[in-house]
């Protein structure tokens, strides 16, 4: 599906087609993979500088800042889901018109051609050196034939009367050439030619994170953690051991009553043995891991643990696919890892993080995650004994004068001693703005399925210093406060942490306080009885 038009200097590579129409029918069902050798844009450095230039944006009545995060959204993704050794950050706005060697601009523009009409166009050096000859990617924001103004959105399609096209999904695509990835037929991945329907193209697939590690290098990040006690002191970050040095993993955290549990997933899950406060242990194999079942999905695995029978219990997405999206699957023990009994719950259409957490009133361990057709919450259930079974998930978020809320990225589910639940998620706010940080009761009304009400700001007076552009978490203590944890949308990018004692959900966090700089990808919390003790997780320079 690519279209390589070589030039003397340079080659325009195309972008998303609009022929939705002929979508089914250019899809292989076959599970063959993309193959490619990465030859034709080269980066001399990891870290590349890209400009937004906002071209004819607001004279199209479009919003520049709604634009300008979704902007900043798409090259996390690239960083954090990709497992390479790629750093793509916003380096400001330009008024540029040409390419500029080093950098790769993001240009807004009415320009097009009736007899190709593409939604964007990329510019690649011919010689395939970007760093010398740079990057263009224009965002065609009119029809090139009817000259309207294209219903480019940042919101989610169904959040918004008419839907849209998703301009965060685009531009991952776009990025995905400037770092050298050309279009595919395969539906596994966000580098398929046609435009992706709903939420598939706002998360990277196995094969857009194992393509690029080939152009740019595994990550080099490392997992670390961060200790309180009681989530307003935090101490210095510190590095895990060196066996994730050249595979940087999402770490997610939980406790399972005798020490601080982590958990990092690329090819194997491991645990982190000996930690206590301010000794933080090494990662250890666990005796038996579910080796094989654990897929390669560049998202974390969440976990959670029984009161009762120390069961621990492990979910995330697997099988992905843009059409269908994601399977949820799931691993439980009850013997510290020695023996694990699995499953699939099919046809779940998650996207990113699944989040799962023990109710210890109903004695149920809790699904919950982003369906990524609708944008919404969906949950399923399990009584906490072994073998599970699955209620069917369905969809639990609200719908508000006439709109379902729509969300972004999963945060975090916790539960009191009477089962009353609380939820965060990163949401599309009223204005578009995607990553806004929300709170959600969560109740099991008619013992049928757990169900979230309407949402309301982590904090109504200062929503926007409550924005991620990643997965995130939420803990409560032995005590009952409540910790949220994010990575904050600043120039440092931040682990920072707030506070509240109250389920309610209309109850404020209070002022968020940075406790270590320069996180990479999503973060989670926990909190651990045995060291009374918050636990931070994340990935770290």
């Amino acid at each position: 599906m690519a279209n390589c038009k070589r030039g003397l200097n340079r080659s325009l590579i195309r972008g998303l087609a609009l022929a939705a129409s002929v979508f089914a029918a250019m899809y292989d069902p076959s599970p063959l993979r993309a193959q490619w050798s990465p030859t034709y844009c080269a980066w001399s450095s990891h870290s590349v500088p890209v400009y937004f230039k906002p071209g004819t944006l607001a004279a199209n009545g479009f919003n520049v800042t709604n634009f300008r995060e979704a902007f900043a959204d798409a090259l996390a993704v690239w960083n954090e889901e990709s497992g390479a050794n790629v750093d793509l950050y916003y380096a400001g706005e330009t008024t540029a018109s040409v390419p500029t060697p080093g950098r790769i601009i993001v240009s807004h523009g009415d320009d097009g051609s009736c007899a190709d009409p593409l939604l964007a166009v990329t510019s690649l050096p011919g010689s395939g050196d970007c760093s010398g000859g740079g990057v263009f990617i224009q965002m065609i924001l009119k029809d090139p034939c009817t000259h309207a103004v294209r219903p480019w959105v940042t919101t989610w399609p169904g959040s918004t009367a008419g839907g849209g096209f998703i301009y965060e999904g685009s531009l991952i695509h776009e990025l995905g050439h400037a770092l050298g990835l050309p279009d595919v037929t395969t539906q596994h991945g966000v580098m398929h030619g046609w435009a992706l329907e709903a939420g598939a193209g706002l998360h990277l697939y196995t094969d857009d994170g194992l393509t690029v590690q080939q152009q740019m290098g595994l990550t080099t990040r490392n997992p670390a953690t961060i200790s309180s006690t009681n989530a307003t002191s935090f101490g210095a970050p510190s590095l895990l051991a060196s066996y994730f040095s050249s595979q940087g993993p999402t770490v997610t955290a939980a406790s399972d009553g005798v020490s601080p549990f982590r958990i990092g997933v690329w090819d194997q899950i491991w645990q982190l043995a000996g930690a206590s406060s301010g000794n933080h242990g090494s990662w250890t194999g666990m005796t038996s891991p579910p080796n094989g079942y654990i897929g390669s999905i560049h998202d974390p695995v969440s976990i959670s643990r029984s009161n009762s029978d120390n069961e621990v219990i492990l979910a995330w997405p697997s099988d992905c696919h843009t059409e269908t999206h994601c399977d949820i699957r799931w691993a439980l023990t009850s013997n510290g890892g020695s023996s694990w009994s699995t499953g699939t719950i099919s046809g779940a259409g998650a996207i990113g993080r699944v989040e799962v957490a023990y109710d210890a009133f109903r004695n149920r361990f809790v699904l919950a995650y982003i369906n990524g057709d609708s944008a919404r919450i969906y949950t399923a259930s399990a009584i906490a004994q072994n073998p599970l079974s699955w209620s069917v998930p369905q969809v639990a978020s609200q719908t508000v004068g006439g709109f379902a809320q729509a969300f972004r990225y999963m945060g975090g589910v916790v539960f009191d001693s009477s089962g009353l639940g609380l939820l965060t998620a990163g949401a599309f706010d009223t204005t578009g703005r995607p990553g806004v940080i929300v709170q959600m009761a969560v109740t099991y009304p008619l013992a049928t399925r757990y169900s979230v009400g309407a949402w309301s700001y982590a904090n109504s007076t200062l929503p926007l210093n409550y924005v991620t552009r990643r997965p995130f978490g939420l803990a409560r203590s032995s005590g009952g406060t409540i910790a949220l944890a994010w990575r904050g949308g600043s120039s440092t990018r931040a682990f920072t942490t707030a506070i509240k004692a109250s389920m309610s959900p209309t109850s404020a966090f209070g002022a968020g306080g940075e406790r270590a700089s320069s996180v990479i990808n999503s973060v989670d919390i926990a909190w651990s009885p045995v060291s009374n003790t918050f636990l931070g997780a994340f990935s770290w320079p």
